[in-house]
């Protein structure tokens, strides 16, 4: 189960922060963790998250002006 935390969290002694995603969360430590209120369910897998903003920042800042200076 993948759980997105909601605070800083440490978790098989990696330190996690709100909005990260801990990917194959043992059953006994998600409850854990989602009885506390600490963590949700994700709501999507990871990859489609990471293709999710790839796709929004793709081209940004390669933008030139259109202004010729005159």
């Amino acid at each position: 189960m993948d759980l997105k935390v909601k605070g800083v969290v440490k978790h098989d002694g990696v330190w996690y922060r709100p909005g990260d995603v801990i990917k194959d969360v043992k059953p006994e430590y998600a409850k854990r963790l989602l009885d506390s209120g600490i963590a949700e369910v994700a709501a999507e897998p990871v990859e489609q998250q990471y293709q999710a903003a790839e796709k929004a920042t793709k081209g940004k800042g390669s933008k030139k002006s259109d202004d010729d200076g005159g």
